[in-house]
């Protein structure tokens, strides 16, 4: 069945929670209202029964809900009442801390500034001690320094005088090197001096001391007197600067060149040859051999070899150890 206006409204009630004496004076005057509608217009007992328990059952909703707002405003005004007692106790502790440094006098601020001053002049000296401890490292480097350099400039010294007595030495033993033998025949001829001893011994001399062999030994071998000389070869020494000296001479170095020369025209008579021809050839075949073994005669060394220095004592036994191992 349809209900009036008046039941719809009770049934819309708000679902906000609302204040307790409103909610009585709303619960005293729904009869009268029902009263009212009922007289105005039929309605069925059950239909009013139902529309009272409905609002009796929104009415305890409503009263649940308030209930629960209630609690929960309880537990927070505890809530807070725990922090202000928190608050409470902070604002003390920070009363008390203020308190007391306000009753920290001139003499601790004094006291204070002079532990200051004395930490700053502690950190001084430790500044001082460590450029005093470094300066005197500085002085010992530097002494250890100039003995070391005082040392290198000695060991200098005596390297470049054995360098200097090896490279002697060297060249002293080495001298005879660049020497090209040959087969040239020295052919002096002897002073006027000795071939007038000469002849006043053969003139003066008797036969008798001429056979007599006058022949001794000197330092292992034999010295063989002038007049053996004289009696083997009274011809061997001829006069010096003379033509026969100058012609022998010649032909000695024919035979050299004739001997170490395959061409055949240094082979030329020497009849045709003038005294002035052949000394002009003389001089150029001196020259030609002299050039060749200036030749033959340099390079038998390996570059770099006079530059050796003279070993020590250490470098010596270091390769005596390394010949006896090999």
């Amino acid at each position: 069945m349809p209900l009036d206006s008046a039941a719809l409204a009770t049934r819309r009630a708000p679902t906000h929670p609302a204040p307790t004496s409103l909610f009585l004076t709303e619960s005293i005057d729904t009869p009268a209202r029902m009263s009212s509608t009922t007289n105005s217009s039929s309605f069925s007992q059950d239909e009013i029964i139902d529309a009272l328990r409905a609002e009796l059952i929104e009415q305890e909703r409503i009263n649940g809900l308030a209930r629960k707002a209630v609690e929960q405003c309880l537990i927070d005004i505890k809530k807070e009442k725990g922090n202000n007692r928190k608050l409470l106790a902070e604002i003390a502790q920070l009363r008390a801390g203020k308190e007391a440094v306000s009753q920290i006098t001139s003499s601790d601020m004094d006291k204070g500034l002079e532990e200051v001053r004395s930490s700053d002049i502690n950190s001084g000296q430790d500044e001082t001690s460590s450029l005093l401890r470094l300066e005197s490292e500085l002085r010992q480097l530097q002494i250890r320094y100039d003995a070391l350099l005082e040392e290198k400039q000695v060991a200098d010294r005596r390297f470049e005088s054995h360098y200097r007595k090896c490279k002697n030495f060297k060249s002293w033993l080495m001298r005879g090197e660049r020497c090209v033998p040959s087969n040239k025949k020295i052919t002096t001829g002897v002073k006027r001096r000795v071939h007038r001893m000469r002849q006043h011994l053969v003139q003066s001399s008797s036969s008798r001391q001429l056979s007599e062999d006058t022949s001794e030994e000197v330092h292992g071998g034999r010295s063989v007197s002038i007049l053996n000389i004289v009696k083997s070869d009274e011809n061997a020494l001829p006069l010096r600067n003379t033509e026969a000296s100058v012609s022998d001479k010649l032909d000695a170095v024919d035979d050299i060149i004739i001997d170490h020369s395959d061409s055949s025209s240094n082979e030329q008579s020497r009849a045709v040859q003038g005294r002035t021809s052949r000394a002009a050839a003389l001089y150029d075949t001196k020259r030609t051999l002299l050039n060749n073994n200036q030749e033959l005669g340099s390079g038998r060394t390996p570059p770099g070899y006079w530059n050796i220095g003279f070993p020590d004592t250490q470098e010596v036994a270091i390769i005596n150890n390394q010949i006896n191992v090999v």
